[in-house]
C-alpha cells in the first residue's frame, strides 16, 4: 500500500534531513540538493517504504530514474538551434546519455 499524506511528508523529511544531497548526482561526482523522495526499487516492482529502499534525488534525476523504471527512454534536450544537446541521438552520435551515463542498448549503425 502506498504511503500518503502526513505520514509520507514525515518520511520524506526524515530521509532528506539524514542525507540532503541527491544520491545519483553524488555518484556522478556532482553536488545537488535532494528534493524528491525515491524508492530505489519502485513500489510497483515490489519495493517497500523501508529506509533501506529510500533515497533522496534532485528533481531531474528523479524524473530520469522514473522514466528508466517505467522502461521509457530519456528525453533528448534540444538546443536553441534545433540540434540535440544531451542524451543519445543519431545526429550527435553520442551513446552515453540518459540515467547514470549508461550506454544505450541499441546505438544505430549509420555507415
Amino acid at each position: 500500500k502506498r504511503t500518503r499524506g502526513r505520514t509520507l511528508q514525515r518520511l520524506r523529511e526524515r530521509i532528506l534531513r539524514a542525507d540532503p544531497l541527491c544520491a545519483a548526482c553524488r555518484a556522478a561526482g556532482r553536488v545537488r540538493p535532494a528534493t524528491d523522495l525515491d524508492h530505489i526499487v519502485p513500489l510497483f516492482k515490489g519495493g517497500t517504504d523501508d529506509d533501506a529502499n529510500l533515497q533522496g534525488l534532485c528533481a531531474e534525476c528523479h524524473s530520469e530514474k522514473t522514466r528508466a523504471d517505467l522502461g521509457q527512454r530519456a528525453r533528448v534536450e534540444i538546443g536553441v538551434d534545433g540540434v540535440p544537446v544531451s542524451g543519445w541521438h543519431h545526429w550527435t552520435g553520442d551513446a552515453t546519455g540518459g540515467w547514470g551515463g549508461v550506454e544505450t542498448l541499441w546505438p544505430l549503425d549509420v555507415n
